[in-house]
């Protein structure tokens, strides 16, 4: 089995629109503010035969908006997604805007040169094929 860890990390930054959730507590009979929480996009993780996809829920992007490096074994996404409209009284906000960053570390050898990605539809897709071993055949001089 081939272990796949996997690490998130998201800061705020001055694009990044924060989610403040209110809620009514009747015990207390008050308000109460839950403490701002950053934005992951959601992302699945699987495997198929010979390589390993990464799949990322984040409509509302562009290619250009993502940053995506895959050095030794580390596969590192990053984005923005822009908000389209900054002044706005919301009643309910469940849509993230903002910097997120995402990482996912490989303990099994990528086939570097044939990693893909694809953005379509909303989801971004990433394929790391796995490296297959070689034969390395001893040259005579």
């Amino acid at each position: 089995m081939i272990l796949i860890k996997t690490r998130i990390t998201s800061k705020p930054s001055p694009e990044t629109t924060i989610t403040e959730s209110f809620y009514f507590s009747s015990s207390a009979n008050r308000w109460e503010q839950n403490l701002p929480t950053t934005w992951t996009p959601p992302v699945d993780i699987f495997e198929i035969d010979d390589k390993y996809i990464i799949r990322m829920e984040i409509a509302g992007m562009n290619e250009e908006d993502f940053t995506i490096i895959l050095e030794k074994n580390l596969l590192s996404i990053r984005g923005i997604r822009k908000d389209p409209e900054l002044k706005r009284a919301f009643h309910q906000m469940e849509i993230h805007y903002g910097e997120f960053h995402f990482e996912i570390a490989f303990s099994a050898l990528i086939a570097y040169e044939e990693v893909t990605a694809t953005y379509e539809n909303g989801f971004l897709d990433i394929a790391l094929p796995k490296a297959q071993p070689r034969q390395i055949n001893i040259q005579n001089d």
